[in-house]
Parts: structure tokens; C-alpha cells; sequence
């Protein structure tokens, strides 16, 4: 069994008011499965292999031009799925077995978050043995039912040739799906490829257009929040970096980039509290004020291992 004990996975995202405790859009009470990442200025890298590839690459079908996104009232009604808390039920204590079978009669039923759930004991073995081909079966039928957390981990399996064969083409295709229903990795995976003109051409505008939508999808009207009615704290990070640094030949703009890190710190992702202390520090862009300095370098180690998806820092 995984070590660490909070949500199985940050995929509670707009409807926390009947689902207990939550932190930052996180449901506590699981083991967490996260989508981690690195940067360049901060580059998204993804989540660890999990112990690598076990058994047979899947052969996975493509995705068609167009996936309705699975939002609104469908997505209400599967968190409010029976099936679905039973087995939610089943995880937070930690009964493996019990849960897996709970997950996969959920998802046979027609719940794709289930689905994605089961797809996540098969990456860790929790339940039902380790396997990543698997796995990426269960995370391909998730997607295609247009799940967003399905359709970045998706992505993430084929830019890491995790239980699929190693595509990064066909990454940026689910990443596509999943960024533009505001997922914040897939925001900043994406959003990255953009501003190197990697695998595609290069866009700045259209990059900063892509990860402001994640880190603020209010303000473009959006009714579904993958990554939290906050917006995505990654793509905050990632924009405050880049006005920042006035990276990728982004203009440099201080305001702005103290804005969005305030806005990430704020939502306890840990490498936004590290740079937000280093800004106190030196007085760039606030006022230099040394005790704002070490209470968000003392948030910053307190938070290193929370948050949706592990954050590293350069």
C-alpha cells in the first residue's frame, strides 16, 4: 500500500460543499496519486513512473477529432454516485481490495471518475496488482468519456511511455482535451511546448492566452474547474514565473508576477510559498519585509508535499 494519506486523487473540483473536508480542491481522507511536476522556469515534467513499465504496452485507440467534456450535470451526478461514495468510502479506510472491486463496478456502470479511481490502483498496485498497461486501458476509457483528469493522465502516459508506448504526440492530443476544460498540468505541459516550439510551432500569445485561462478560468466564464474554482495554482506559478523572469520573451512585469505567485502561495503549493519568501526577501516587486520572508519559507516547508500534483522548484 502507498505510503502518505491524503486524497486518492484531487478530483473533487467543483463541488466541495458535500464532501467533508478538502483542501485546496483535495479530498482528505486517501492516499494521494499526483501528477507531479518540474520546470525550466518552471518546467511541468509529470509524475513518477511508479515502479516502470509492467507487462505489454497498450495499444490504445486515438482519440476522434472532438470529446464532449464530461461537465455540468453529468459530472454532478456521478460525485453523487452511490457507487462511487461506497467505494470512496472503502478507500478512506484503506480497504483495498474491497474498494478496487467497489471502483470497478462504479465504472462498469458508467462512471468514468470511478474509472479513473481504478486506473489509479493500477498504478500503484493498491488492491489489485501493479500494472501500468492497465492502468492506461483504464485511463484511455475515462478520457474518451472526456474526463480531464483522465485526459492529462493520459497525456502524462504517453510522454513517459508509461504503459503505452512513448508518443509525445499523441500526449499533446489528450493534453489538448484536458487543457482546454482548464486542467492545470495539462495548462502547463502544454503551455510549455508552446513557448519552446517544442513538437508544435511556436506561440507564446497563444501559450499565455492557454495557462492564464487555467490559473483564472472565472474570468474566461467557465462553470467547471478541474483544478478548483481558484484556478490552477501550477499555471499560476507558471505565469508569475514568466512575468517574473520575462522568460520566452514574455515582457518582464513585476505586478503581475506578484500577483499570480500571491495567488498560488495562497492555495499552499509549496514552490509558489518558496518564491513568494524569496520576493519578501529581496523586496522585489513588495516591500523587503523579513518576517513575510520566513513565514512563507516556514509555509513553503510545511507544504512541500501537498497540494494538487508535487511541485519542484529549480
Amino acid at each position: 500500500m502507498s505510503e502518505g494519506l491524503y486524497a486518492r486523487q484531487w478530483y473533487l473540483h467543483d463541488d466541495q460543499e458535500n464532501h467533508g473536508d478538502t483542501m485546496m480542491g483535495v479530498k482528505t481522507g486517501f492516499k494521494m496519486r499526483s501528477l507531479g511536476a518540474a520546470a525550466a522556469v518552471l518546467m511541468l515534467a509529470g509524475c513518477a513512473a511508479n515502479g516502470g513499465m509492467n507487462g505489454q504496452a497498450s495499444a490504445l485507440p486515438p482519440p476522434p477529432a472532438e470529446i464532449k467534456p464530461f461537465d455540468g450535470a453529468a459530472h454532478q451526478a456521478a460525485l453523487r454516485d452511490p457507487a462511487l461514495l461506497k467505494a470512496e468510502e472503502l478507500d478512506s479506510k484503506h480497504d483495498d481490495q474491497a474498494a478496487a472491486a467497489a471502483y470497478r463496478a462504479a465504472a462498469e456502470a458508467g462512471n468514468p471518475i470511478a474509472r479513473y479511481m481504478l486506473a489509479l490502483m493500477y498504478v500503484d498496485g493498491d488492491g489489485v496488482t501493479h500494472d501500468a498497461a492497465e492502468a492506461a486501458r483504464q485511463f484511455h476509457e475515462a478520457a474518451m468519456a472526456g474526463y480531464a483528469p483522465a485526459q492529462a493522465r493520459l497525456g502524462d502516459n504517453y510522454e513517459k511511455g508509461n504503459g503505452v508506448a512513448k508518443d509525445q504526440a499523441m500526449a499533446n492530443r489528450w493534453y489538448v482535451f484536458a487543457a482546454a476544460q482548464g486542467e492545470d498540468i495539462s495548462c502547463g505541459r502544454l503551455g510549455m511546448s508552446m513557448l519552446q516550439g517544442e513538437n508544435m510551432p511556436r506561440d507564446v500569445d497563444g501559450a499565455m492566452k492557454l495557462v492564464r485561462h487555467c490559473a483564472d478560468p472565472k474570468a474566461d466564464g467557465a462553470t467547471y474547474y478541474p483544478s478548483g474554482e481558484e484556478g490552477g495554482p501550477g499555471s499560476q506559478t507558471l505565469l508569475a514565473m514568466l512575468y517574473l523572469e520575462g522568460a520566452f520573451g514574455v515582457p518582464v512585469d513585476v505586478d503581475q508576477g506578484v500577483k499570480w505567485l500571491d495567488r498560488a502561495a495562497h492555495q499552499h503549493l509549496g514552490v509558489a510559498e518558496k518564491h513568494l519568501a524569496i520576493l519578501y526577501e529581496q523586496g522585489k516587486g513588495v516591500p523587503k519585509d523579513a518576517a513575510k520572508a520566513q513565514y512563507w519559507r516556514d509555509q513553503a516547508a510545511q507544504d512541500a508535499d501537498k497540494g494538487p500534483g508535487y511541485w519542484m522548484a529549480l
